[in-house]
């Protein structure tokens, strides 16, 4: 069976043009690329919504390798994806992207306690989702 996964560097226009850098651990990178407007953009927010913006290239590759290291397998490795345009939604705008993100988005260091990062909500999730997969298998038994 393939993981499918790897450390993502997803790149966009920020404010002034600016190149934007988030980081995550996705299943599918090929998403970023598909062709259904609406699918791809749900795809961004829910790996990439919470995530860490950085400013430059090197402090996202640097975050990606502490990421990678802390993984047991990723099949791709680190993957660059440019997006070669905004990131969708409200969490565009760097400057307003923890004013605006409502899953609690990692911008100052006092707030990493209290706010979950990119990486805990993928966590999160994939245990539900184990929770509810043996919680079918149990009642088909």
């Amino acid at each position: 069976m393939s993981a499918d996964n790897s450390i993502c560097i997803l790149k966009s226009t920020g404010v002034g043009r600016k190149p934007e850098y988030r980081v995550a651990h996705v299943q599918n990178v090929e998403m970023t690329e598909y062709h259904d407007v609406a699918a791809r953009d749900e795809y961004l927010q829910y790996y990439f919504g919470a995530c860490k913006v950085y400013r430059t290239r090197e402090r996202a590759f640097r975050y990606a390798a502490h990421l990678l290291r802390g993984e047991m397998f990723v099949e791709y490795g680190i993957v660059e994806v440019d997006l070669r345009g905004r990131f969708p939604g409200k969490t565009g705008d760097s400057e307003n992207l923890e004013r605006n993100c409502a899953a609690g988005v990692l911008h100052r260091r006092s707030s990493r306690k209290s706010r979950p990062s990119c990486l805990q909500r993928q966590v999160k999730a994939l245990t539900e989702r184990v929770e509810q997969l043996e919680r079918l298998l149990a009642s088909r038994t």
